[in-house]
């Protein structure tokens, strides 16, 4: 390494060395015209023109950033194709240097240096910047003693989306995450380098320690050795924390880095004063404030008889330290308010994620978008208690139950919360009652986000639980996972626990047949969840046609748009719209299709613009309607210039067939990957389709893969144990040693004979190649024919292993395949009588057929996770290729054994080989 002591680098002289590493030194220098001192960080290559470019980029990224917790990067520049970096100078050192390998820090020091890693950290990650390399010694201490996080040399940009592209294997190892090894490092790899630290400075030594080699192993597959073990007084939810933040999977860490610091931090709060030298610190403070288990809860502080916790504020002034000592031994054993602790800043991040989607997809997506920079139009609501099952209300109609209409101005919340939070929103279809229910869910986002005790305001659309009728719980969980991509078992928490208001949208999306059963579904949640608000909407005509009624407190009917909201409205447009004003005055069907406010939209994105004379819809109020429609498809159309590609007849033949499809399946929202076979037109094409993809591909995949394992495993498999069969009598099998019959028969027969065993080899493959196309072609166009029964596509996620799944198909696959075992007793007459090459072929043929049977349905030895609404097709396709590969391998190896085990018996004295 050259010594630069004393060399000029940009405008700064370097006046002596601060450290050195394997990748750079670092120098400490003083600015040749401000006389600042800085430290500066001279790489150890000679960079070539083709990579500066490179470098600078990512200088210029490190250098934006700006943190209290971050070293500030003064200047960077490229002096003889050397690259350095000047940064803030920190006289203080490392934390290394501070706290040597081998230090076991007190945990409220460690909190305090994580939270200020932690802070920094996240920053980064907002910005898209990685660092890679977090470890003590660089983490430096400023003039102030405060931590700073330096040394982003191995930092790269963060892609915006997940890339498929793998970087250099770059860190320390001790402090390196397993997806960092893999090369994809990501914002959790800082997380988990930091978890490595707190582990470090709690019992004096990282978890994993040995070669290179041996720590990388651990690191990717040994979980790290538990600190309760080594320290009995730590409490077991600062363990949990710790393992958390080194989990392997990076999805099943912390969400940042920050909370990782929360919860770590509260539990050293829920346990006060914890001294990890064996002993016990015990500090007079001017007020403790600690968690208590109350044994006779009250009404406030239990749900349904489970007693929650109370904060409790213990005066210093009132209790000498031995009292204040008496109340920590007192607190919680670990496990109980500690991991009720921990437990409840992971809801609390939950919550927030789950609030922060609601809004996104609805509020900011749906509504706000939908209103096209309009604001919200007031109105006309009308109560019609006879809509609901109120057990309140008498059957006989009363004069205080007859509909009457509401205040003009009054918001579906201040509705929503005269009914207690029980309230059923109809209307006409496009009078608004999903605009209104949008407009009530924004207004409760508020107030969970406030309040951390309200529910979590979540819509739902019931078009899906036609689909797959169940109870309203079980659709909820399902609903969750799909399409807000919460886990299941977090899911089923958040509905038993009643943290999640429902919002039901498109009741009257369900199918006819249906409707009923559905809202006796809601009746029987109601029942279980009774206290819990509740709304549904639906179409005004769709709801009362059902003798069923929802058991609800209220219900509003949302009211036509009188003549002065139209008019006001479209003045709010401009004077584009005066011609369409004069229509409507003087046109009584037009100005009936604008009483609904998306009818009213419509007309005017259809005609803005538009003179008197071009606004002359003709014919019946229906002809008019339809005529509306398509002069706003063909206003939209040209907007969204898609007519270089498409005719406006193919896009509005193909709209309308997607609109139908939709329909027929009760979905609101299309995604590619939703489409399934049934929506083909033609009975025809669709049988087509199955033959060919579900029937021939299927099958002809599945047999080739089992073939070609199962024609090699057999054919060696047959050939040794003929040639066991005739060297060794039975009679001598007792006093044969079998490893010693392996080892003759590999050196005896295999190695001189090489070129003759792969010979045979090379056979076994041909064999079980033809055999898999026999069965692949016959089999498969069989199966396609005959299959009347049409398949549905579900989207998969995860493909995990199902001991439970393989145990049970390769059973029923072993039985049905019985039928084809005829087929292996002709092949084997047939060799016995000379011709081995019919035995070969008809067993694979035979073999294959039991192998296709055994994968109806692909995937026998697998359980596939259904996967989230919009799931990659990269992924899909993997989990699909591995679900076959798995149980093909599986089939090409039993079966192959076993026929050349059948077929080594039936040709052990034929000594051909």
């Amino acid at each position: 390494m050259v010594d630069r002591v004393g060399q000029q680098l940009g405008h700064y002289r370097l006046l002596r060395v601060l450290g050195q590493g394997s990748f750079a030194a670092v120098y400490l220098g003083e600015h040749q015209y401000l006389e600042r001192p800085a430290a500066i960080k001279v790489l150890h290559v000679r960079m070539e023109p083709g990579k500066q470019e490179a470098f600078r980029r990512e200088a210029r990224t490190i250098a934006q950033l700006s943190h209290p917790h971050i070293i500030g990067v003064h200047d960077f520049g490229i002096e003889d194709q050397t690259p350095y970096l000047a940064m803030e100078y920190t006289p203080n050192g490392t934390l290394r240097a501070r706290h040597p390998s081998g230090s076991r820090l007190s945990f409220e020091q460690i909190i305090s240096y994580v939270k200020q890693i932690a802070s920094a950290l996240d920053y980064a990650h907002t910005q898209y910047v990685i660092h890679r390399d977090v470890k003590p010694e660089n983490i430096l201490l400023n003039a102030k003693h405060e931590l700073v996080l330096s040394d982003f040399g191995l930092a790269v940009a963060q892609p915006l989306l997940n890339s498929l592209s793998t970087q250099n294997l770059a860190g320390t190892p001790l402090y390196m995450a397993p997806e960092q090894i893999r090369g994809k490092p990501c914002a959790a790899s800082d997380q988990y380098a930091l978890g490595v630290i707190v582990y470090e400075w709690l019992c004096g030594e990282v978890p994993f320690r040995g070669t290179l080699y041996e720590v990388l192993d651990q690191h990717l597959n040994a979980p790290p050795p538990g600190l309760c073990e080594r320290l009995p007084q730590l409490p077991q939810a600062a363990e949990d924390a710790v393992l958390g933040a080194l989990a392997k999977d990076p999805q099943h860490r912390f969400p940042t880095v920050q909370d990782f610091a929360t919860v770590l931090s509260e539990t050293f709060f829920a346990t006060q004063s914890l001294a990890l030298n064996g002993s016990f610190e015990h500090r007079i403070r001017d007020e403790v404030t600690h968690f208590v288990s109350t044994s006779e809860p009250s009404e406030q502080d239990s749900t349904d008889g489970v007693s929650q916790p109370r904060l409790k504020v213990v005066k210093s002034a009132e209790e000498k330290p031995e009292q204040i000592l008496s109340t920590s031994s007192q607190l919680p054993m670990p496990g109980q308010t500690t991991s009720k602790t921990v437990r409840s800043s992971l809801a609390q991040t939950n919550r927030q994620r789950l609030l922060r989607r609601v809004r996104s997809f609805w509020i900011t997506g749906v509504l706000e978008q939908s209103l096209h920079g309009a604001a919200l139009m007031a109105l006309g609501l009308e109560k019609q208690p006879d809509a609901v099952a109120n057990p309140w209300h008498l059957v006989v109609q009363q004069p205080d139950t007859a509909p009457c209409s509401l205040p003009e101005g009054t918001r579906i919340t201040q509705v929503y919360d005269d009914a207690d939070g029980e309230l059923l929103i109809l209307g006409a279809p496009g009078a608004g009652k999903t605009t209104l229910l949008l407009e009530l869910a924004r207004d409760l986002l508020e107030r969970a986000e406030q309040d951390e005790q309200h529910p979590m305001p979540v819509l739902f659309n019931l078009s899906s639980w036609a689909m797959k009728p169940q109870s309203l719980v079980d659709w909820l969980i399902e609903e969750l996972s799909t399409k807000y991509q919460v886990p299941r078992k977090l899911g089923q928490a958040l509905v038993t626990t009643d943290q999640i208001l429902p919002l039901l949208d498109g009741l009257d999306e369900v199918a006819t047949k249906d409707r009923g059963a559905c809202i006796e579904a809601i009746n029987a949640y109601r029942q279980e969840h009774g206290l819990l608000p509740l709304a549904v909407c639906s179409r005004s005509a769709d709801y009362l046609a059902q003798t069923t009624r929802v058991l609800l407190r209220s219900a509003v009917v949302v009211q036509p748009l009188s003549g002065q909201q139209i008019e006001n409205y479209l003045r709010s447009a401009g004077p584009q719209v005066e011609a369409l004003l004069m229509a409507l005055r003087q046109d009584s069907d037009l100005q009936e299709l604008a009483t609904t406010p998306l009818m009213l939209n419509l007309l005017l994105l259809a005609y803005q613009g538009m003179s008197r004379q071009e606004i002359a819809p003709l014919g019946t109020l229906l002809a008019k309607q339809q005529q509306v429609f398509a002069t706003y498809v063909q206003r939209m159309l040209h907007r969204q210039g898609t007519q270089d590609n498409y005719t406006s007849q193919q896009t509005m033949h193909w709209l309308a067939y997607l609109a139908r499809q939709m329909k027929q399946e009760n979905q609101t929202e299309f995604y590619i990957e939703g489409i399934q076979p049934s929506w083909l037109e033609k009975s025809g094409v669709r049988r087509l389709y199955f033959t060919l993809i579900t029937g021939f591909l299927g099958a002809l995949f599945a047999a080739l893969i089992a073939g070609i394992v199962s024609g090699i495993l057999s054919t060696w498999t047959s050939y040794l144990l003929r040639w066991v069969l005739s060297e060794y009598s039975p009679q001598k099998w007792h006093s044969s040693d079998l490893m010693y019959i392996w080892g003759h028969w590999l050196f005896s027969r295999v190695l001189p004979n090489l070129y003759s065993v792969l010979s045979t080899a090379i056979g076994g493959l041909l064999v079980g190649l033809v055999g898999g196309l026999l069965v692949g072609l016959a089999g498969g166009l069989l199966v396609g024919l005959l299959n009347i029964r049409e398949t549905k596509i579900k989207p998969l996620g995860v493909i995990i292993w199902s001991w439970e799944t393989l145990s049970r198909d390769v059973v029923v696959s072993l039985l049905i395949g019985c039928l084809c075992i005829f087929l292996i007793g002709c092949g084997f007459l047939t060799g016995l009588v000379g011709n081995p090459v019919g035995v070969l072929i008809t067993r694979e043929v035979s073999t294959q057929s039991v192998a296709v049977v055994a994968i109806c349905p692909p995937g026998s030895c697998t359980t596939a996770i259904p996967a989230p609404s919009s799931p990659s097709a990269l992924k899909e396709f993997q989990s699909v290729l591995k679900s076959l590969l798995s149980s093909q391998l599986i089939s090409g190896v039993i079966f192959g054994f076993v026929g050349g085990l059948v077929s080594g018996f039936l040709g052990g004295k034929r000594n051909d080989y």
